[in-house]
């Protein structure tokens, strides 16, 4: 797992997190609009870097700090992609519009559990090896 923290002074001001998906992964057998071929989902435990959360604290956003996390925490990452999800709802559309902008692209809807909110799952295939851009 890997985890940046964003500070302002002492004060956390946002965070990010994720790791690579092992191979009994059920992160693509819950997405539910769309079937990918067999090929796709297979995981090693290197493949996929997920990225589980992504947040920036109300008072410090719009200031390119989401930006620097994700950008931080894929620094290094040996992975051929990077896979995250997003809410659909109207209060996420800048979250949304930003991966949308580094690159991710929409390929269905997750429902992650039972009684679970449905997520928008988005994919952004990395070079190889990736090394961020700073």
């Amino acid at each position: 797992m890997r985890l940046v923290i964003a500070q302002d002074g002492h004060e956390t001001v946002g965070f990010t997190y994720g790791y690579f998906l092992l191979p009994e992964t059920r992160w693509w057998h819950n997405l539910q609009d769309v079937t990918l071929p067999e090929e796709y989902i297979r995981e090693d435990g290197h493949r996929s870097f997920a990225i589980i959360e992504l947040a920036v604290r109300k008072a410090w956003r719009r200031r390119g700090i989401a930006a620097g996390l994700h950008t931080q925490l894929l620094d290094g990452v040996d992975a051929e992609r990077v896979t995250l999800t997003v809410r659909p709802e109207p209060e996420a559309d800048p979250a949304r519009n930003a991966y949308l902008a580094w690159g991710y692209r929409m390929i269905g809807t997750s429902h992650p559990w039972k009684d679970a909110p449905l997520y928008e799952c988005m994919v952004r295939e990395l070079p190889k090896p990736y090394r961020a851009l700073t």
